[in-house]
């Protein structure tokens, strides 16, 4: 009686383990084919955009039009109120940071295809 039960065991924690393996590897070989698809994009050279979109910016920095002079007042604003001598955050400061080099990176590329417009 014994015998049978430690076979049961024996082929129930074997399968549980078959189980465990195969989806850990069908994971890791999902996450692969992911960073592979993400980091296989042919980008502009500089380009900010992969990590935050042009809507996105615009919400972090309380921008409506693509007015620099708008955006660089609300970033110093920003950036000013959420420095760590101020007690802020250091994630904030780099979300902004992030939202600015977009929106002027949205900036030079229009100036760039008007100049090329006839």
């Amino acid at each position: 009686m014994v015998k049978y039960i430690a076979k049961i065991i024996y082929h129930g924690t074997k399968v549980v383990l078959k189980s465990v393996i195969k989806s850990l590897v069908q994971e890791i070989q999902t996450s692969q084919e992911v960073a592979r698809i993400r980091y296989s994009r042919n980008f502009e050279k500089n380009d900010p955009t992969p990590d935050m979109s042009l809507n996105e910016a615009k919400l972090i920095l309380n921008v409506s039009e693509m007015c620099p002079e708008q955006i660089y007042k609300n970033f110093k604003h920003l950036y000013k109120s959420n420095s760590l001598t101020q007690s802020g955050s250091l994630y904030l400061q780099a979300k902004i940071l992030r939202a600015k080099d977009v929106l002027v990176f949205e900036l030079q590329k229009n100036v760039n295809t008007t100049k090329i417009k006839p």
